[in-house]
């Protein structure tokens, strides 16, 4: 801040989306506030600006852009009685497997990891897959069409922690970026930061702290264009929603609406994030010996709360329809 001459709203900006998407755990919005306000306040020996060279003027900011950052008042928590009010009026209802799958687009069943993909994503497009939270390795999966060979991830289903995989596309080309830098990264090699984005398409939302039968009732009640729930392996399922943004900032300018609404509701507000990591559906977790189920899939949802949608006919009366009409 002192030493690029940056103004507090632009370092929180930085600190938000480029830096807090590499920290384990996140920092949260008022953690970002504070720092950002301390700096503000703390002395500095060297004129402002000195790292922008000699032959750069640069004028003393007003007083008041340093001295009025300051942190939330209120910091938004998850609230059971909020979750349990949302939720009553499935009160009487089961959230289930079977609930999910007559109302999904796409049948869940026997559906491959590759195959899981191939229906979120676009033609062209990678993605990014892993299964080492904690590492830059990984691999790249392209949707390579209408016809593609939907077993090439099988090998990933079984034998690993867990699998995950980039909630939004990326470019596919290691990019060199310079705040990734470390011991173990001397040239800051990356394919899953920002830079690496082709579409600011999806969120994911996911719960420490919300009873998973409550968790899932709120995601059927959302009004929020669900693609896909998987079940996690450990806590409650994670649901990938499409909000379409165009770039980084609309990006965050569409989330912020739903922000607190979903903190209260119980998602972490730390995984709000453009390039947050998703459990890959129909891959074993080996860490609990639970599958990472694929619960719903609708690639072509619109807003309409799951809850509110019509029963998929079962393919097998589809069937036997056929066979009566012959």
């Amino acid at each position: 801040m002192h030493g690029f001459c940056l103004d507090p709203e632009q370092v929180y900006q930085l600190l938000r989306d480029d830096y807090n998407p590499r920290c384990m755990p996140l920092w949260n919005e008022a953690d970002l506030c504070h720092k950002v306000a301390s700096v503000c306040a703390a002395p500095n020996a060297k004129p402002r600006g000195y790292l922008l060279g000699n032959d750069v003027a640069v004028a003393p900011p007003p007083a008041a852009s340093l001295s009025g950052f300051r942190a939330p008042p209120k910091k938004i928590v998850y609230d059971r009685g909020y979750l349990q009010e949302f939720t009553a009026e499935l009160s009487d209802e089961t959230i289930d497997d079977d609930y999910l799958e007559a109302r999904s687009e796409f049948t869940c069943h026997n559906r491959s990891p590759a195959g899981f993909l191939h229906k979120i994503f676009r033609q062209g497009e990678s993605v990014w897959v892993t299964d080492n939270l904690e590492s830059g390795e990984g691999l790249i999966w392209t949707h390579d069409g209408r016809v593609q060979n939907l077993a090439e991830l099988n090998h990933l289903a079984t034998g690993h922690r867990g699998v995950w995989f980039l909630a939004n596309p990326i470019d596919g080309a290691p990019h060199k970026i310079e705040r990734l830098q470390s011991q173990f990264n001397p040239d800051g090699i990356s394919f899953r930061a920002t830079e690496c984005v082709t579409n600011w398409r999806h969120a994911v939302l996911e719960t420490d702290c919300a009873p998973t039968p409550l968790w899932l009732k709120t995601l059927v009640l959302l009004e929020l264009p669900i693609v896909a729930i998987c079940a996690s392996g450990r806590r409650g399922p994670h649901a990938l929603i499409r909000f379409g943004g165009s770039s980084l900032e609309q990006w965050h300018a569409l989330l912020e609406p739903h922000r607190e609404h979903l903190v209260r509701l119980g998602a972490c507000e730390k995984t709000l994030t453009p390039i947050r990591l998703m459990r890959l559906a129909n891959c074993m977790r080996a860490q609990t010996r639970r599958l990472q189920k694929l619960l719903y899939l609708a690639p072509h949802t619109d807003s309409i709360p799951i809850a509110r949608r019509q029963v998929r006919e079962d393919p097998l009366a589809v069937w036997e329809r056929s066979l009566w009409q012959e």
